[in-house]
């Protein structure tokens, strides 16, 4: 990871949030979120920098009005790329790189069902993440793979952290989804992707009937 270069974007993602009105439903995800409370650093092996969206608490408006925000701060400039609900549109992930030689950020947009809160890729995932690991899934049939943390790991709120000089939302219960995400976290190790405990076979985003809960392991 360029470290100079993410430690330059972040808060510039922060500040497009903020004035698009999500400041408080933005928080730093999975491995950056790690570095915060590990390290207090960025972890130099990671790839890139992650950060999460609420969507329950965030409208579609403000959602596009984000990406508007990073657009005109230029943060799209050497990389852009997003993924959305089919059925509504709703944004479910975005990836930017603001400079050359920079770092790529993803931004994943969190949303709940039956207890959980997802993030997913969309239908890229069916056959990055599902077929790789062997799950058995209607691959024709399935939309999107989405991977799930209990919802319950959310609640209380954010309380804020300071990390390189700007503050950053970071979940109060940021141990347990820690836990679920990178386990034995506390041990610093190279290599892996956030895991989950279960995941979501959606076979339509607009059809809830379709949407099969299972567990990856």
């Amino acid at each position: 990871m360029n470290t100079e270069a993410a430690v330059r974007q972040m808060p510039k993602i922060l500040q497009c949030a903020e004035r698009a009105g999500i400041g408080h439903a933005l928080f730093p995800g999975y491995g950056t979120l790690l570095g915060l409370v590990r390290n207090n650093a960025l972890i130099e092996h990671d790839d890139d920098t992650d950060f999460c969206v609420r969507a329950d608490l965030v409208t579609p408006a403000q959602e596009y009005m984000f990406f508007n925000e990073l657009n005109d701060a230029g943060l799209f400039a050497e990389r852009r790329r997003r993924r959305c609900r089919s059925d509504n549109n709703r944004i479910l992930w975005m990836s930017l790189k603001s400079e050359v030689d920079g770092c790529k950020s993803c931004i994943w947009f969190q949303y709940f069902w039956h207890g959980y809160m997802w993030h997913s890729k969309g239908r890229r995932w069916t056959t990055k993440i599902g077929k790789r690991r062997g799950w058995d899934l209607d691959y024709e049939n399935t939309e999107a793979i989405a991977k799930g943390v209990p919802a319950k790991y959310m609640e209380g709120g954010f309380v804020q952290r300071e990390f390189y000089g700007h503050k950053y939302n970071v979940p109060l219960q940021y141990g347990s989804l820690l836990d679920v995400w990178y386990p034995f976290w506390l041990i610093p190790k190279k290599g892996g992707a956030s895991s989950a405990h279960v995941y979501c076979a959606i076979g339509e985003w607009g059809d809830e009937s379709t949407w099969k809960l299972r567990a990856s392991g």
